[in-house]
């Protein structure tokens, strides 16, 4: 019983797996437009065709995401993912995608 009570509270404190990548400045200026790039892998049916940022909750209005694999039902597997945004001096930015 302990076992168990103890893997329950581990899942518990880990949580759920996000779909977001937070990146940071340590140049110690503003990114002020800095272009992005990232890889990005996709769970089965997670994204319907193309992925598109949200930084910091905002929707990016300007982006590229270049589909290189797909599921077998057509939604997104793998992509590279282009934006351009502004990163605080010495702050950070999340980006999740929809």
């Amino acid at each position: 019983m302990t076992r168990y009570l103890l893997i329950v509270l581990v899942a518990l404190q880990l949580g759920a797996a996000t779909n977001s990548v937070k990146i940071y400045d340590r140049t110690g200026s503003e990114q002020t437009d800095r272009p992005i790039t990232l890889a990005r892998a996709f769970v089965r049916g997670e994204i319907a065709s193309f992925a598109r940022p949200i930084v910091n909750g905002t929707p990016a209005t300007l982006w590229q995401c270049d589909r290189k694999k797909v599921w077998a039902g057509g939604s997104l597997a793998f992509a590279l993912v282009s934006f351009k945004a502004t990163i605080p001096a010495n702050g950070s930015i999340t980006v999740t995608f929809a």
